[in-house]
């Protein structure tokens, strides 16, 4: 396991030039790389496929040939697209964007070319919004001030748009200056007329001192987002955020894009229906970044509970295939899972913690204190109160607490023998209705 991690920051930059003519020239020689890029990165694309197609149709056809294109052209298949459009883009677009979009492109094709021939995926093509791809050594100049940063791209003066700067990007930056944090490979992208340097960042590891018997586990819930308990320790738990704020908020949102679309139905063109198509298009990003905000916030506070609690693992239900009926509905429609799954698991990683998926079947059904599972173990939808021993407790907190304790061999056992036993019932059962038909009958 490597001992840094790997970050990417998407900060706003702009053109730092005072007379206008010569600003405008920089940026429209931006404009003019970015777009040369997505062609050279196509164009690097084709002459990949064709070769790999080219030299597999040679040998079928003539055993005898070894020989295959990059061969003949003496070079390396992973340098073949350089060498191939060389002369093409040597003056319009600089060496240190092909170097980088032939790594990136190569690697794509490595990794896609099994799937082309099994026909599961088609031939990869590059859109208009394909980054401008360039080493980290192309910057230089990179310095910090009062108000901001600066930094020069091929002689082009730039600066630092930090804004609010919820991301702490200031810091990420500074310490790239200082030499604390080592700058990767990076790039550029326009998106919506705003221009923006995706910095790739290397940072070394924080050691924590985690127990490795130690699991946090973590219940997604409809009441609370999330519901977090620990194996080891019987006092232990803590909800997550509210999910009746979050829909509250969400629903609004939704509310307010849906009267919109009602509108634009009505708005035959020109200025007034390229309006509303913008604030449509402005309501989408709010609520996407509304979503992303909030599954931010609840898997850096799920991960600073583990670290706090020295947990050495963390406990995830397993969503795949859950049916509609085990988790509400409603609330699945409106809240991305998925995306906390996947927050949670990223950042746990960077801090050295591990995340087990787990089978959340059912641990809102099984007394977390003697093991007894019923359906009727579960009173509501907050309380839960054991048929056989009596644990009376939250509903929440004992499903988190089950899971904390999903990937122990006796509990994985006790799961399945539990379903092959519910399995033979539901069968015996259709049994007997159908024998109980056929007498009626």
């Amino acid at each position: 396991m490597s001992d840094k991690n790997v970050i990417t920051r998407k900060i706003e930059i702009y053109v730092s030039e005072q007379d206008q003519e010569k600003r405008k020239e920089y940026y429209r020689t931006l404009r003019t790389w970015s777009n040369l890029s997505r062609n050279y990165a196509n164009d690097t694309m084709n002459v990949l496929q064709s070769s790999f197609f080219l030299d597999n149709a040679l040998k079928d056809t003539n055993p005898d040939n070894k020989k295959a294109l990059s061969e003949y052209l003496e070079t390396s298949k992973r340098n073949l697209g350089y060498k191939v459009l060389a002369n093409k883009y040597k003056e319009s677009l600089p060496s240190s964007f092909r170097t980088n979009i032939n790594s990136y492109v190569f690697k794509a094709f490595s990794n896609s070319v099994k799937d082309v021939l099994r026909g599961d995926s088609s031939l990869i093509s590059y859109k208009k919004d394909f980054p401008l791809l360039f080493g980290s050594k192309t910057i230089r100049k990179l310095t910090m001030d009062d108000k901001s940063g600066s930094f020069e791209f091929l002689s082009i003066p730039f600066r630092f748009v930090f804004g609010r700067d919820k991301s702490n990007n200031r810091d990420i930056v500074s310490r790239v200056c200082t030499g604390e944090y080592k700058m990767s490979d990076s790039s550029f992208k326009f998106i919506d007329n705003k221009l923006f340097l995706f910095l790739v960042v290397s940072i070394p590891k924080q050691k924590f001192e985690l127990d490795e018997k130690k699991f946090l586990g973590v219940d997604l819930g409809i009441v609370n987002p999330a519901y977090v308990s620990i194996n080891t320790d019987k006092h232990f738990r803590q909800s997550i955020g509210s999910t009746d704020a979050f829909l509250h908020t969400r629903l609004a949102i939704q509310k307010t894009r849906k009267s919109l679309q009602g509108n634009l139905k009505y708005a035959k063109g020109g200025r007034g229906r390229n309006h509303k198509l913008d604030k449509l298009n402005d309501i989408g990003s709010k609520e996407r970044n509304f979503v992303k905000t909030m599954n931010h916030t609840w898997s850096r506070q799920i991960v600073d509970i583990a670290l706090n609690n020295k947990c050495g693992s963390i406990n995830i239900e397993d969503l795949k295939g859950i049916g509609r009926n085990e988790k509400n509905s409603f609330v699945l429609r409106n809240w991305s899972y998925y995306e906390l799954q996947a927050m949670i698991q990223y950042k746990a990683e960077r801090a050295g913690i591990k995340v087990n998926m787990v089978n959340p079947k059912y641990s809102s059904q099984r007394c977390s204190s003697c093991g007894f599972i019923h359906e009727d173990n579960r009173i509501s939808q907050s309380k839960f109160l054991c048929q056989d021993c009596g644990f009376d407790t939250n509903a929440d907190y004992n499903a988190s607490k089950n899971i904390s304790m999903a990937h122990t061999p006796s509990y994985v056992k006790q799961i399945e023998t539990h379903t092959k036993e519910m399995e033979e019932l539901k069968k015996n059962s259709s049994e007997e209705k159908n024998i109980e038909e056929m007498l009626q009958d």
